[in-house]
């Protein structure tokens, strides 16, 4: 049986809301290890600023056509 992750993230302002899908983009977004000889390497799945950029962008966005449809 595979089990499914469901979280509400609507019924509350847009900035906790906002916050909310920030944190739980930051759970998910891994870091892969590369050691060597020498060192380690760590790396995130993706960059975490420009992902909360690209978030925020998202919701202004979505948020400017939604209150000003033609």
């Amino acid at each position: 049986m595979d089990l499914i992750e469901n979280e509400e993230y609507g019924y509350c302002s847009l900035i906790k809301a906002t916050n909310n899908v920030l944190e739980k983009m930051k759970i998910e977004n891994t870091t892969k290890a590369k050691v060597t000889n020498t060192k380690r390497v760590e790396k995130n799945l993706v960059e975490p600023v420009p992902m909360r950029e690209a978030l925020i962008n998202a919701v202004v966005h979505a948020l400017w056509k939604a209150f000003h449809k033609a």
